[in-house]
């Protein structure tokens, strides 16, 4: 719970107009918009479950109310290209992965 209380929205989902959908990283979980999809997924997946589903719910759809006491990475539409590139230079490492 350490890891969440400072924590923050990352870009989760991004399409031709910015950033659709917003979701809570704990911290340690993003770098550089790319989520540690290693950490999430055999360690805290039960727990960052949780989080979500009662305290940090997502964000996302057209006139978004960012919550007004949590930290968002927020990122305008103009800087898109910088969460694309780093997604899909996770995807690559995953490709090569063994």
């Amino acid at each position: 719970m350490a890891r969440s209380s400072r924590g923050r929205y990352e870009p989760a989902v991004i399409g031709l107009g910015g950033v659709k959908w917003y979701d809570w990283a704990p911290q340690g979980f993003v770098t550089d918009f790319r989520w540690n999809n290693d950490l999430v997924r055999f360690y805290y997946y039960p727990l960052w479950r949780l989080d979500r589903r009662f305290w940090h719910k997502p964000i996302h759809g057209p006139g978004v109310n960012y919550p007004i006491n949590y930290p968002v990475n927020e990122v305008a539409p103009e800087d898109i290209g910088q969460v694309f590139q780093a997604w899909d230079a996770e995807r690559e490492l995953q490709r090569r992965k063994p």
